[in-house]
């Protein structure tokens, strides 16, 4: 990450995102416009692999670059991209960093709203995979609260809780689907007693559910509890509240699990129910490895971000924390 320009302050700085044709527009325009000193940083964002869809259709590929600059050289800059890429006039979005601070009650605010509210509508579900789908809008709060406390830990924990996010709720997915391909129904009510029935199965789903709740020693446990702490930092009562949904989200997950896998079966079309193949283990497999990886030993992922969130508070104008 460059510096910023001479003479100038982090007070005033801007994120500018353009989106151009081709990778050698995007290079060039970048080279350009470093080269005229009307930006501070530009870096490619995700070359080669964003694309626009249209329906079933896919569409050309488009390539983005972040710049840096100040809001004295916004002007200028708009005149540059213009001359510079005249065949297209690119559509940027202006970002100032320093409203993160002004809007971080507001957004933490509404996080904690999504936590408290896609739990209870999770609880209110009867399908297991639309239960899954609102636990997913409750735990994207999490993140959120973490990226506005606005501190080194907060959105360091965010961080992680994206990858285990992604983890958990995407294994969870994937044991829903294995149960509907055999039963054809997600209905919780229309299950029971699969534990007994496919043993195997019901310690994956567990581990899973369990990854999902923030066990200790699993990586939900890490991420949110890492994220708590930054939040703490910020907003003592918007943390509490972030906590109770903890609770909340072990009381439907485990929910879930009692109804589908405990108890009498409910009915005797679960009887013929056959346990997981070695294929099926071996898709959720990996996943459930590194939410043990994460849960046990977290560090290497948190010294992976320390240099590159420094970075980001200090070009924000925040101080560390």
């Amino acid at each position: 990450m460059s510096t910023p320009l001479p003479g100038t302050s982090t007070e005033g700085l801007l994120a500018v995102i353009t989106t151009v044709a081709t990778r050698d527009d995007a290079l060039r325009l970048a080279h350009a416009l470093v080269g005229q000193r009307l930006v501070a940083c530009a870096q490619l964002s995700a070359i080669e692999s964003v694309y626009v869809w249209a329906g079933a259709v896919q569409q050309e590929p488009e390539y983005r670059l972040l710049f840096k600059t100040t809001t004295a050289r916004y002007p200028a800059l708009v005149a540059a991209l213009q001359a510079l890429h005249p065949y297209e006039l690119p559509a940027f979005v202006v970002v100032p960093l320093e409203a993160s601070a002004a809007f971080a009650p507001l957004m933490m605010a509404l996080a904690v709203i999504g936590i408290l509210y896609g739990a209870i509508v999770a609880f209110a579900q009867s399908d297991a995979k639309k239960l899954v789908a609102y636990s997913s809008v409750s735990h994207m709060g999490y993140i959120l609260l973490g990226i506005f406390a606005l501190n080194q830990i907060g959105i360091q924990g965010a961080i992680l809780q994206m990858i285990n996010h992604g983890l958990s709720t995407g294994g969870l997915f994937l044991i829903i689907g294995f149960l509907y391909e055999r039963r054809h129904t997600r209905e919780m009510n229309k299950f029971g007693g699969v534990w007994a029935r496919m043993p195997l199965y019901g310690a994956l789903a567990l581990i899973l559910v369990l990854s999902s709740v923030g066990l200790p020693a699993l990586n939900g446990f890490v991420g949110e509890f890492v994220i708590l702490q930054g939040a703490f930092q910020a907003s003592q009562l918007a943390t509490a509240f972030a906590a109770f949904g903890m609770v909340l989200s072990a009381v439907y997950l485990l929910t879930m699990f009692q109804k589908i896998f405990l108890g009498e079966s409910r009915d005797p079309a679960n009887d013929s129910l056959g346990d997981v193949d070695w294929r099926e283990v071996a898709a959720v497999a990996p996943l459930i490895v590194m939410c043990f990886v994460i849960g046990l030993y977290a560090v290497p992922f948190f010294n992976l971000m320390d240099s590159s969130v420094a970075g980001l508070l200090s070009s924000a104008g925040l101080a560390m924390q």
